[in-house]
């Protein structure tokens, strides 16, 4: 009986033993084939690319930068080449996803259910809609080679800056891209012949980006721009969310040229290659609105940025309020195609951060970003010096693309501390 116990008891244990271990390899298998999903984020900056992506939690995962590069071929020209910007996407996009499978230890298989894009607002491209292939550099948005255009027009319309501002929000600017495209229809055979043969495509970085992420002219891209990025090109009528035809007739620029407006958060088609083939594209809204959504800013509320430029943004919720001091009325955001869209009030200031970059890179006065702060700690003052940032003119609330920037105050006494 004993023995009968004993041969029962052993064949219980190992039952038991046989049980735990599948457990364990189950758990074990379950870990190793565990999807992580995750949402990532291009921002398409002025001075830099980068991708980011967040988890369910809204915590970053991982994420990769580039830097890209402005060519300034004459005093105030501003150019960038629309193949590296859409390059560094994909070099950002590879290199955050890599890293994120690094950082999740190579265990877990990492699933992007959906990116959006985020972008420099106004800088504008021409491409042909047949290749694909730019027809010239994007012109910047801080670009001023439009100043002749922009006189022109205010002395067309009677000397009044602000002839477009009911429909558009917006002033008469080097800043916005309807002048831009006047530019390069004028002074560009390849674009003023690709608008007479109806293959010219205008976009601002946005659109670009979603064109070539999805297909492009062999994939059937989508030539599209959200309200946000619209409302910049001077041509948007910010009641209606549709192009001003009378207005874009008096700049000389055919609608069919431009792309569909579309709302900030809605399925624009599907990334077409590269790691995240297949992934939807749902999110697009430009840069500073970006801002001020992702700091939820209701109605009354205000956010600044400082970035190339500097950019102080109210929401106003569905109030359309045309300012009487020079600030910008522009779109704020609209989540969904039938969603009420939103509004705000936007002060521009040119200049920012990359005086910081002409410190290094133009002037030579220091080697990284960093060291402004512990050289300026070593003096008690600037010593009278003052310096006018107005490397584009001046905008908010001023308009004046005939400024230029300005060092004054320098005596023998002045360091490049005090500068």
């Amino acid at each position: 009986k004993r023995q009968r116990k004993r041969r029962k008891h052993a064949r219980g244990q190992t039952t038991h033993a046989r049980t735990q271990k599948t457990r364990f390899a189950t758990e074990a298998c379950s870990v190793v084939t565990m999807v992580v999903e995750l949402v990532g984020a291009i921002d398409q900056g002025t001075q830099s690319t980068r991708f980011i992506l967040y988890d369910s939690e809204c915590r970053a995962v991982a994420k990769h930068q580039t830097d890209v590069q402005t060519h300034c071929p004459h005093p105030g020209w501003a150019e960038q080449d629309p193949r590296e910007l859409y390059a560094s996407v994909l070099a950002c996009i590879e290199g955050a996803v890599a890293a994120a499978k690094e950082a999740l230890g190579g265990q877990e298989e990492v699933r992007v259910r959906g990116i959006g894009i985020t972008n420099q607002r106004e800088t504008t491209v021409a491409w042909d809609r047949n290749t694909g292939e730019p027809l010239h550099n994007a012109l910047v948005w801080h670009d001023l080679r439009t100043a002749d255009i922009v006189k022109r027009f205010i002395e067309s319309n009677g000397g009044n800056r602000d002839a477009f501002r009911g429909s558009t929000g917006l002033p008469l600017s080097t800043y916005f891209s309807a002048v831009k495209m006047r530019w390069l229809i004028e002074e560009v055979p390849a674009v003023a012949k690709a608008v007479e043969e109806k293959r010219c495509c205008f976009g601002t970085v946005d659109s670009w980006l979603l064109y070539n992420l999805t297909g492009g002219a062999a994939g059937g891209g989508v030539h599209v721009s959200d309200m946000t990025n619209a409302s910049r090109y001077l041509l948007m009528n910010l009641e209606t969310l549709a192009w001003d035809e009378q207005v874009a007739a008096a700049f000389g620029v055919d609608v069919a040229t431009l792309p569909k407006i579309v709302s900030n958060a809605e399925l624009y088609g599907h990334v077409a290659e590269g790691c995240l083939q297949g992934t939807p594209i749902c999110g697009c809204i430009g840069d500073q609105q970006a801002a001020t959504l992702g700091q939820r800013c209701k109605p009354g509320e205000a956010k600044n940025t400082y970035g190339t430029g500097l950019f102080l943004l109210m929401n106003t919720g569905a109030s359309i309020v045309q300012s009487k001091h020079g600030l910008l009325t522009t779109a704020c955001f609209q989540l969904g195609p039938d969603a009420k869209p939103q509004y705000a009030l936007e002060g521009a200031v040119g200049t920012g951060g990359v005086s910081v970059s002409w410190l290094r890179d133009g002037l030579g006065l220091i080697a990284s970003p960093e060291e402004t702060e512990q050289l300026a700690a070593t003096v008690e003052d600037t010593g009278g010096v003052y310096f006018v940032p107005a490397f584009s003119g001046l905008l908010a609330p001023y308009w004046r693309e005939d400024a230029r920037g300005l060092m004054i105050g320098l005596t023998q006494y002045t360091t490049r501390a005090h500068i």
